[in-house]
């Protein structure tokens, strides 16, 4: 193969990396979605935290504010500040009973059944509170370093920084050293030993697999982005 011809398939190359990156796009929620569960009326997590939804803590700072923020209806604030006290007041549903939904045609005794939120209103809740796991991802991680990965690995960091809130995974600071020198194994190994881990246990499984997997790494030549 003449030069030119080598150099022609290099720059090909690259612009089709390139183009492939570009439009790559990390989706976090379907494997949020898998982790958490789904529920409309409140139940306690393994925190022993009243939870609602994709695993929305009702009692974390600010969540009456987000809450309320992301009512879909548009209702007054005085309106929407008493529907969040009945969520939070409600009487428990255990995590893995079906909720035993009020409504105005229900026969069901106002003394058994418990308030229960609609579709519409816990997905605006999911993307409110995953918009905030995926600043916490950027925060702990390093930003430059969180957007040069792979969006496997990408969307396995956010999952852990919605579980876990940017608090907690601070702490995770040997898992974000070896995230930096892209030591898969090792940053799974300090995911898999932790306390968090013996606490989700299968998300944590599942987590550490994505990270031990790898990806590899975009870096910006100047003449395109590279995936080496």
């Amino acid at each position: 193969m003449e030069r030119k011809e080598i150099l022609l398939l290099l720059v090909f190359s690259c612009t089709f990396l390139k183009c492939f990156v570009q439009a790559e796009k990390c989706d976090p929620k379907p494997s949020i979605k898998q982790h958490e569960g789904y529920k409309r009326c409140v139940y306690l997590d393994t925190h022993e935290k009243r939870t609602i939804g994709y695993g929305f803590n009702m009692q974390k700072d600010g969540a009456r504010e987000e809450f309320i923020k992301v009512n879909p209806r548009e209702q007054c604030l005085g309106t929407a500040d008493k529907v969040f006290n009945a969520f939070l007041n409600s009487p428990l549903t255990k995590w893995n009973k079906e909720c035993p939904c009020c409504s105005t045609n229900s026969e069901t005794s106002k003394y058994s059944c418990v308030p229960c939120l609609d579709d519409e209103y816990i997905e605006r809740l999911l993307d409110s509170s995953l918009k905030t796991a995926i600043v916490d991802a950027e925060v702990v991680i390093g930003k430059s370093t969180f957007h040069a990965l792979c969006c496997s690995v990408q969307n396995a960091i956010v999952d852990m920084a919605y579980n876990l809130g940017r608090t907690n995974f601070k702490k995770f600071k040997k898992f974000k050293a070896a995230i930096e020198k892209r030591d898969w194994d090792r940053a799974a190994y300090e995911a898999e030993d932790s306390r968090w881990c013996g606490q989700v246990k299968t998300r944590c499984t599942n987590i550490s697999k994505i990270i031990k997997a790898g990806c590899w790494f975009k870096q910006n030549t100047g003449h395109g982005i590279l995936i080496i």
